[in-house]
C-alpha cells in the first residue's frame, strides 16, 4: 500500500517511538515537522482505512479520552510488501541486494537460517 509522504512520517514516527500513540502524542512529537494538526487528523483517518494503523486504546486526553494507535506491520515488512509489489522476481531482486551489499558472514549465515525456516513452513503445508 503506497504512502504519501505525510503518512510515512506519521508511520516513522510510530514505528521509532514503539508504544501505542494518541493523536496528541503523534502531534506533539511531530512539533518539528511542517505538518499541520488537522492534516495529522486526516493522515491517521487514511491510514486507518489503508490498515496500516489499528486503534488499541484509550487514553484520557484533558477532559476527554483519546484512541491510541500502533501500526499493522513494521517498518521492514512495508518496505518488503512495496519492494515485491513493484519487482515480482525474488530472486532477482535478492540477487541484486546481494551484489550490491558488503554483507558479512554472520549475516549470510543469518540469510540461510531465514531461508531455511522457510523451506520447512512450506514442507508442512
Amino acid at each position: 500500500m503506497k504512502l504519501t509522504e505525510t503518512e510515512f512520517g506519521i508511520m516513522e514516527i510510530l514505528w521509532t517511538v514503539g508504544t501505542p500513540m494518541s493523536q496528541g502524542d503523534i502531534i506533539a512529537y511531530a512539533a518539528g515537522k511542517p505538518w499541520k494538526e488537522n492534516s495529522i487528523k486526516v493522515m491517521l483517518g487514511h491510514l486507518l482505512r489503508k490498515e496500516m494503523i489499528q486503534a488499541v486504546g484509550m487514553v484520557r486526553s484533558g477532559k476527554v479520552y483519546a484512541r491510541t494507535f500502533i501500526p499493522t506491520c513494521s517498518r521492514e515488512e512495508y518496505f518488503a510488501k512495496e519492494l515485491t509489489n513493484h519487482v515480482g522476481d525474488i530472486p532477482s531482486l535478492f540477487s541484486a541486494l546481494l551484489k550490491q551489499s558488503d554483507i558479512s558472514e554472520e549475516t549470510l549465515k543469518e540469510l540461510e537460517k531465514l531461508i531455511e525456516q522457510k523451506k520447512q513452513e512450506i514442507e508442512k503445508k
